[in-house]
């Protein structure tokens, strides 16, 4: 995996210093021996500088002098061992402080003043981290201000027209004197930088991409004007696109002095597998991963949902229930049936297995009007009624005797026993004109006499009908068929009904 080592000068706003820290003197005889000529320097103990990057190695460089004091890093919350910064002869870019780690994360490094009256000064620090696999090689890409993957907005608050245009990187830049201009840059790498100018008219400003989003507070504003100066760095962005915002901050205008900030150029570095058609085929971003993640939960929870939907909608099918939206569930509405109350004496008393073949008696309550004699057809030819019926024999239809409800009973055969027997008759229409003779036996008799049962006199005369039955000359009032019951007496065994 191909490795990146950056440096940044100590006027790199990337580097953050209390406020007892203050820039060089230039009539230092030895300024010289100092990178780009300037360095930061404190004799106040306590008095300490900060610097946040990510890696796995970094290295704190300044100078060793023979009036300089002592002072101790810090690096996260894991604090090291006093050092000692006087030297004679003086070493200049000399080591202060490096320490590495088998792998790139973000850090926070703090060196620390510890003497009081003897100074000690830092000159420039540089770090590692990894960008691409171990097999190919580092691409590094610089692109200015002018190129179209930068996009600044106001249009109108971006000048093209810097001061000092000269120490800028191929002579052009953007300059915004406005706080609130933003730009922005697009690119395609595992890390950037941005580089520009600071100094006396330097303003505060603000950066982010969009992996992290996280914003950080920065300001160009330095005792010296510095060119190609570090402004903002990230790394491990991962494969893929991505852009970096930065805005400019309210800023004060009571030095006198017209303050503004400008953008030089940017860097850009990554390796084969991060950029064109190769990137992200080793291996997704966080981002990436994220959104992969959360979009196959959403898909996964939808299908269960549905699927526990389709079979809570079976299940209540049958069972008879509906189903609503939240899962509620409530019974169908079934109006219940309806039942017609009746009196006691309409209801029929149940029939045990024994009375199946049994006819049984059916007392009309009054609900049939009693006919007369004209009324009923000759029936000849029944010759089942001729055969006698023994009422001891168990095979035989029986008749059931229901004495307790007074009035005229109707029999009713059971199901099938006429059908199986009884012989076709045909019903005659009663005659025209005169009535038929019929020996002086009054019609009842006469069917009597027919079917072989006993005749007799009639008894009583009930209420006609409003018709008469005339035979020869006599004319009858009509009168009610006899009763027959279940008892013969035993002069008459051999009749099949017996009137009572």
């Amino acid at each position: 995996m191909p490795n990146v080592t950056l440096s940044i000068e100590d006027s790199s706003p990337l580097i953050s210093y209390s406020p007892e820290w203050v820039p060089g003197s230039e009539d230092d005889p030895l300024i010289d021996e100092y990178s780009g000529g300037n360095y930061m320097v404190t004799n106040s103990s306590g008095a300490a500088a900060f610097f946040v990057f990510r890696g796995f190695d970094v290295q704190i460089f300044g100078a060793r002098r023979p009036n300089y004091g002592s002072y101790q890093t810090t690096m996260n919350t894991e604090v090291y061992s006093v050092r000692q910064a006087n030297s004679d002869p003086p070493q200049f870019r000399s080591n202060l402080w490096d320490l590495s780690w088998p792998r790139s994360i973000p850090r926070t490094v703090k060196i620390e003043s510890q003497t009081n009256g003897r100074p000690i000064d830092l000159d420039f620090i540089t770090w590692v981290f990894p960008v691409g696999r171990d097999d190919e090689d580092l691409i590094v890409k610089t692109v200015q201000d002018s190129d179209a993957s930068f996009k600044y907005s106001p249009t109108v608050d971006w000048h093209t027209d810097p001061y000092e245009a000269a120490s800028f990187l191929g002579g052009s830049g953007h300059a915004a004197y406005v706080a609130g201009s933003t730009f922005e840059f697009t690119f395609e790498g595992d890390a950037v930088s941005l580089f520009g100018p600071v100094g006396p008219q330097g303003v505060p400003y603000y950066a982010f991409t969009d992996t992290d989003g996280l914003p950080e507070d920065f300001t160009t504003r330095k005792p010296s004007y510095r060119p190609n100066t570090m402004l903002y760095h990230r790394a491990n962005l991962g494969p893929g696109r991505h852009t970096v915002k930065l805005t400019v901050s309210p800023f004060n205008l009571s030095t006198g002095q017209e303050s503004y900030f400008a953008i030089d150029y940017a860097e850009v570095y990554t390796a084969p597998s991060l950029v064109g058609s190769n990137a992200g085929a080793g291996q997704l971003s966080t981002g990436a991963v994220i959104g992969i993640t959360v979009a196959v939960f959403i898909a996964v929870l939808l299908v269960l949902l549905i699927i526990g939907w389709m079979v809570l909608r079976r299940f209540a099918s049958r069972k008879g229930r509906t189903f609503y939206v939240g899962f509620l569930s409530r019974d169908l509405d079934v109006d219940p049936f309806r039942y017609n109350t009746i009196s006691p004496q309409e209801v029929s008393p149940p029939v045990s297995a024994a009375q199946a073949n049994r006819l049984n008696n059916h007392a009309s309550f009054n609900s049939l009007t009693t006919p007369s004699s004209s009324q009923w057809p000759q029936s000849a030819g029944l010759s089942y009624a001729s055969q006698a019926v023994n009422p001891n024999d168990s095979s035989a239809p029986q008749l059931s005797s229901r004495a307790s409800f007074p009035g005229q009973e109707v029999v009713v055969p059971p199901r099938g026993i006429m059908e199986k027997s009884r012989a076709p008759v045909t019903l005659q229409p009663p005659p025209t004109g005169a009535a038929r003779p019929r020996n002086g036996m009054a019609p009842a008799a006469h069917g009597a006499a027919q079917l072989s049962v006993s005749p007799v006199a009639e008894e009583g005369t009930m209420l006609s009908l409003g018709s008469a039955y005339s035979t020869d000359s006599q004319t009858r009032t009509a009168v009610p068929p006899p009763k027959y019951t279940l008892n013969p007496s035993p002069n008459e065994a051999s009749s099949t009904y017996t009137r009572g």
